[in-house]
Order: structure tokens, then sequence, then C-alpha cells
């Protein structure tokens, strides 16, 4: 399937949206095999569909693989759909660049920057165990702060309580 497939999540496309937060959905998937690209980044399968996954370099780099060798056979990761902008290319392929150095976006007839929805992978773990302590992690988190936003509201209605009595036994 290609990259550029049908996204997880729906994106808005317009000016009005671009700096609007979206949730994205994430996926738990179980990477196979892969290599590095010649710009760094990496190309992963998905061994139960096969599909393939850009991985970004410095996000392997992080736990320690820099080169196909670095790389286990079976690692772990989350699969997100990312919005990208779309820029302008060189002849050659490479990125047309600002005065800055930054990408050049491509635009549309009313000025909006064109983007696009990859699936990329945004977390590698190298074991299920690594992967599981992860989840867990912000599973208890989660509930930690449920229990504390609990005992807050609690706290509040102790004390709201304690004032209207007060407010009530108060002599007139």
């Amino acid at each position: 399937m290609s990259p550029y497939r049908e996204p997880i999540h729906s994106q808005i496309n317009n000016k009005k949206m671009q700096n609007a937060t979206t949730v994205p959905t994430t996926k738990n998937v179980i990477i196979e095999g892969g290599s590095f690209t010649a710009s760094g980044n990496f190309s992963g399968y998905d061994s139960e569909t096969a599909e393939r996954y850009f991985i970004p370099g410095r996000l392997m780099q992080s736990k320690g693989w820099k080169t196909n060798e670095d790389v286990p056979t079976v690692f772990f990761a989350v699969l997100t759909d990312k919005v990208y902008n779309e820029v302008q290319k060189n002849p050659d392929g490479s990125n047309k660049l600002d005065e800055k150095g930054q990408p050049i976006p491509v635009t549309d007839e009313d000025g909006n920057i064109k983007t696009f929805t990859r699936a990329t992978i945004t977390k590698v773990y190298k074991t299920k165990e690594e992967h599981g302590d992860a989840v867990e992690a912000k599973a208890t988190y989660h509930g930690y702060l449920e229990q504390r936003a609990a005992q807050a509201k609690a706290s509040i209605s102790v004390v709201s309580t304690a004032k209207a009595n007060a407010v009530a036994n108060a002599p007139v």
C-alpha cells in the first residue's frame, strides 16, 4: 500500500486549520525488516501487513541504530499518521530552499500550503518488554491523574459544603 493511503484520521487542509491541534490515531506495530535510505531515514515493514513505513533516521539513531547491521531483525513501534507540507523540488529531486535555507512549500491557487498525510513511525522500542513498560507507564500515569482529579473535586466539595454550612449557621 502506498504511504499516501487513506489516513488513520482526517485532516482539514486550509489556512484557518493550519494551527489547529488534532489528536492523531496511533497503532502499535511490529517491524520486521527494512533498511536505511540514501537520505538517512529508515523504511521498515509491518510484520502483519508487509506495509512499508517511514521511520525518521533520528528516531532510529536515538536507539543507537545507525546502520542496517545495528537494527534488530524485529522491533516494536507506534505508527501515527503525520501531516507534512509538500515542498518545491529542484530538477535533481532535492528540496528548493529559501534564502534562510528552509524548504519552500507548495501552495495552491488560493495560497494554502499543500499537505499530505503519511503513516510514520513516531516511537520505536527494542523489545516488547520495553514497549509494554511504556504502555504500562502511560496507563498508570493516566490512572494517577484521574485519582488526583477525583481527590481535588472531593476536597472542593468538602470546602464548598463547609462554607455553605458556615453561612447557614451564621448569626443574623
